[in-house]
């Protein structure tokens, strides 16, 4: 009838203008939040209370929805920055999407023929796993443990093959006053691991450990040597550096937690020796005795390879290491924005049945993304000082899903990741300020800042 008609074409009438109102707040609603944004940004870095704010920072902002690609903010986001560690999440997620969240590092122990006990050599061989150490249950110590289970009670040489990796065991760009692990094939973390000091007044140098690698190799075969003899296994002749061979055999190795038990402090930790050496070992493409080894080329092509599938043209940044303590790093908000997203778009879950990018988010699914700091975790516990991170102390009580990699050095302050607004929009959001001469907690401050109103989108 003509009477219900006109009623379901006004009843339409009314929905039609309720939908376009509700669009027309939700523009002038996120208009808001684009002019505090400006406003914050405007203003500039945050002092403490009664201390000077400084000018002159260069920052760069974008906020990018994670589902729709829509560019919600910008400012200054094409600029080029140096990002300090926010530049981590490129070869946390290049690994990753290479290897695979399950892929494991296998040290071995190879040798020659075992006679009553006896081998006349053994040779110590790694791929770069970042979390082996001197002494404890992932360890050398682990390894002449169970070669002394073998049977083995005598050794005339000790070799150690460290030539899978050929890179500089010292990062392009880091400052000479910041000590740090050599990289290498076997790296060794933890307090009795050799650590590289390259001036100070209250150690002693050692520069040698990094610009000879035969000294690197060396310290690391007199560990394991003095392993072996604390497990009962005499080592009457030398420590050598030496390829091992196809005809060596296999008489123990050890494995590492997975790829994504890794990268979880790597990230949330900021630790920088095992990023350089996931970035090294994303250049080696076969494991196996006798194949090419990693290489700076190696490991860039790797790493621009997985760029380039996220959509950055590489040539476009200049990535001088993987830990971003160089300084000669350079890339933009949007660039990073560019990977975080593809990140988001193709989750890595722990199961087998892949779930649509927003449930993996909202489930926490999203292995790669839960590596990174979450924001306000507070540290009451050790396991909200963990899954916190670097975020930990950062907006707590204020009901913010933040879950972001944060930068810092000397001027420079960043902070990359994604957020949830008060309306559920999942954001993508980086920060990248540098050039300040103040202190990085008034940069700190205004990051807090620009993420609070940034949960009005």
């Amino acid at each position: 009838p003509a009477i219900l008609q006109q009623i379901s074409q006004e009843v339409l009438a009314v929905k039609l203008f309720l939908v376009g109102f509700t669009l027309l707040l939700m523009i002038v609603k996120a208009q808001d939040t684009v002019t505090m944004l400006e406003s914050l940004l405007q203003t500039g870095p945050i002092p403490e209370a009664g201390e000077v704010a400084y000018k002159g920072v260069h920052m760069g902002v974008t906020v990018i929805d994670a589902n729709t690609g829509e560019a919600l903010f910008n400012h200054n986001a094409d600029d080029s920055f140096t990002p300090a560690s926010s530049l981590k999440l490129l070869t946390t997620a290049a690994i990753l999407d290479k290897l695979g969240i399950g892929y494991t590092f296998t040290t071995q122990v190879l040798g020659g023929v075992v006679a009553e006990g006896s081998v006349p050599y053994l040779v110590l061989r790694g791929v770069g796993d970042p979390t082996l150490t001197p002494t404890g249950g992932h360890s050398l110590q682990t390894l002449a443990g169970q070669l002394f289970e073998a049977g083995i009670r005598n050794v005339t040489d000790l070799y150690i093959d460290d030539f899978a990796f050929d890179h500089p065991r010292w990062g392009n760009g880091w400052m000479w006053d910041d000590p740090a692990y050599p990289i290498g094939a076997i790296f060794l973390d933890g307090p009795d691991a050799p650590y590289a000091e390259m001036i100070g007044e209250e150690v002693t140098p050692n520069p040698e450990l990094v610009t000879k690698p035969e000294v690197y190799a060396l310290e690391i075969g007199a560990l394991f040597r003095t392993a072996l003899e604390n497990a009962g296994i005499t080592v009457s002749g030398n420590v050598l550096r030496q390829v091992a061979t196809s005809n060596d055999q296999v008489l123990t190795s050890i494995t590492s937690a997975p790829l994504i038990d890794i990268v979880i402090p790597t990230n949330k930790q900021s630790i920088n020796e095992y990023t350089e050496q996931l970035y090294v070992r994303l250049g080696l493409a076969d494991e196996a005795i006798g194949s090419a080894p990693s290489t700076p080329d190696s490991s860039y092509e790797a790493l621009a390879a997985f760029l380039t599938k996220t959509g950055i043209n590489p040539d476009e940044t200049r990535l001088r290491d993987a830990s971003g303590l160089s300084r000669y790093n350079l890339i933009s908000p949007n660039q990073l924005a560019t990977v975080l997203r593809y990140m988001y778009l193709n989750p890595l879950v722990r199961e087998e049945s892949v779930p649509a990018p927003k449930v993996a988010y909202q489930q926490n699914q999203n292995v790669f993304i839960e590596s990174l700091p979450i924001a306000g975790t507070g540290e009451a516990t050790a396991e909200a000082a963990a899954r916190g991170g670097s975020l930990r102390n950062r907006l707590i009580n204020m009901g913010l899903d933040v879950r972001a990699k944060t930068g810092s050095m000397t001027g420079i302050s960043s902070l990359s990741g994604y957020m949830t607004t008060d309306s559920g929009r999942i954001l993508v959001v980086v920060m990248l300020m540098d050039n300040y001469v103040g202190a990085g907690s008034d940069l700190r401050r205004l990051q807090d800042a620009l993420l609070v109103e940034m949960r009005t989108f």
